[in-house]
């Protein structure tokens, strides 16, 4: 899952826990709140820890997909597309004017 990792660190900061006070809290590994904090990737039990200590639902953690992908890259048939089209229109059009 991926979770607002900002505002984990700013809850977190908020209320004036170390990175292992709130581990503790959570009954997580400190390094799992590390990597949260830099990557916001969790699973749904560290999400469901994290949402339980904060008073929050999980949803509210979570972040929204299509902000955080990156556009999907152009494909090689994107930029060929527009020479087949112009080698079908030459082509329609010398077999018009020849035959």
């Amino acid at each position: 899952m991926l979770i607002d990792k900002g505002l984990i660190k700013n809850a977190r900061q908020q209320r004036g826990w170390t990175q292992q006070q709130f581990a503790d809290i959570c009954d997580l590994n400190i390094r799992t709140i590390q990597r949260l904090e830099k990557t916001g990737v969790a699973s749904m039990e560290t999400s469901k820890a994290l949402a339980s200590v904060l008073e929050v639902s999980v949803a509210d953690l979570l972040v929204d997909d299509r902000s955080v992908l990156p556009s999907p890259p152009e494909s090689d048939s994107d930029k060929v597309l527009p020479y087949i089209t112009l080698t079908f229109v030459v082509a329609f059009s010398l077999g018009y004017w020849l035959g």
